[in-house]
């Protein structure tokens, strides 16, 4: 069983805040600050960026999934394939209001438990990330296939925002079935 609307919500909100400031931008490709090996304190998720690819490791219940990118400096014009890129900006208000949609979507009546379960876990990383994140504005850098297997965009898709030290992934689903907002925070191996 899925959450109900409002991490559904969530997601589409995401999707479309990445969407907003980027149709006029230009785009010098990506700063050299993003590049190398990044990964969450647990081990779960690596991900690799370079000038011209990400590629991202997750690891589930069911194994590890890899995926790669290829960089584009209009992901929204894409129309097949899998791509990264810049997409507009992100405040740390935007992340805020989404986790605060997550902590509603916790006690939704028509989740299992073991939803709920994963769920509750995704709330306590996002709410420990989200009070290491500075206060500003974010540029962010968004992942995601296009078309998926339905035909449909694929908005479990990854965002991403650097800050400090730290790369910070803003993530619109869960590789173990849970379906809805987390973020982590990524270290630089």
């Amino acid at each position: 069983m899925r959450i109900s609307l409002p991490i559904r919500t969530a997601a589409a909100t995401l999707f479309v805040l990445s969407a907003c400031s980027l149709a006029n931008a230009a785009d010098p490709g990506l700063n050299d600050r993003w590049f190398g090996t990044w990964t969450t304190a647990d081990g779960s998720n690596t991900i690799n960026i370079s000038a011209g690819q990400l590629k991202e490791a997750v690891k589930a219940q069911s194994g590890v999934s890899n995926k790669t990118y290829a960089y584009s400096n209009n992901v929204q014009s894409t129309k097949n394939g899998c791509v990264f890129g810049y997409a507009g900006k992100m405040r740390r208000a935007d992340i805020s209001a989404l986790v605060d949609r997550l902590r509603a979507g916790v006690n939704d009546k028509n989740a299992d438990a073991a939803t709920k379960g994963a769920a509750r876990k995704a709330l306590a990383e996002s709410e420990k990330s989200l009070k290491e994140i500075s206060q500003g504005n974010f540029k962010m850098v968004v992942s995601a296939c296009f078309p998926d297997e339905s035909g449909d965009v694929e908005l479990c898709s990854g965002h991403y925002i650097l800050d400090k030290d730290a790369l910070y992934q803003l993530g619109t689903c869960e590789p173990a079935g849970y379906d809805g907002f987390f973020v982590k925070r990524m270290s630089k191996k």
